[in-house]
């Protein structure tokens, strides 16, 4: 079965009703052999608010959770997704119809492509009212030196995979990593780019985005500061020990 992945979009409109609608991120087909399983990655935008959600929809018992979420800023005709877990920003343009929206920044996976106009549905603005947006006011502090404070001595870095439920951070000797949704055989690369460490702290940069996910290490995981996650979801990645490398960054 192919993958789709559909993004949703929900736009302000002069006479101040939000109307629900949603557009496909083109160019994109992935087939899943091992499972069968189509995947759609739903961004989901209001006039102030936004998210973009995983949903495997056709699995058994179905998985669908909130990666990235925040405010949303209109200026002529660009549109920035200020995420408020990983701190960068996500920017579309679009045409004069908006039927179509460039993507001009975000996560490395949108590279080279668009969204395209597909149907309306107000079902989702409900969703973000009622989930979403109540995690967007109680946003959580990112106070690093009080994060940095419980990491003070330099601890050194285990290559290989980290997870945090369907989250998976890899970081190779070749100081490249990846961010990959990992559901039961099924992955698919996020973001990914280059690392480095300085001290206890990790910096990941992806070119597209052009920004660096930040996270501190622990001797036992990594906890994320700005960074691609779960909604709700804990700040630590546990190490994979099946998947680890025998490379220790010090």
């Amino acid at each position: 079965m192919v993958m789709k992945f559909v993004l949703f979009l929900i736009l302000l409109v002069c006479s101040g009703r939000v109307s629900a609608q949603y557009y496909e991120l083109n160019k994109i087909q992935v087939v899943d052999i091992l499972t069968g399983q189509e995947v759609l990655f739903e961004l989901n935008l209001m006039d102030d608010i936004y998210c973009i959600e995983y949903s495997d929809i056709y699995s058994e018992g179905g998985t669908s959770f909130v990666f990235s979420y925040g405010r949303v800023s209109i200026c002529g005709n660009k549109y920035y997704l200020m995420d408020m877990q990983s701190d960068m920003d996500i920017v579309l343009e679009s045409n004069k119809d908006k039927s179509v929206f460039k993507i001009q920044k975000g996560f490395s996976i949108m590279q080279g492509h668009e969204f395209v106009y597909s149907g309306d549905n107000k079902d989702y603005e409900d969703m973000l009212n009622s989930f979403v947006r109540p995690y967007i006011k109680s946003k959580k502090s990112n106070d690093f030196c009080k994060l940095d404070n419980d990491f003070y001595q330099c601890t050194p870095l285990e290559l290989g995979v980290y997870e945090n439920n369907y989250i998976s951070l890899y970081l190779e000797y070749d100081f490249q990593y990846s961010i990959k949704f990992s559901v039961y055989d099924f992955e698919q690369t996020i973001s990914e780019g280059s690392w480095c460490k300085k001290g206890n702290k990790l910096e990941l940069y992806d070119q597209f985005a052009d920004h660096c996910f930040t996270a501190l290490i622990d001797s036992c995981d990594i906890k994320v500061v700005d960074f691609p996650n779960e909604l709700g979801s804990d700040c630590r990645f546990k190490k994979v020990k099946s998947k680890m490398l025998p490379f220790i960054f010090r």
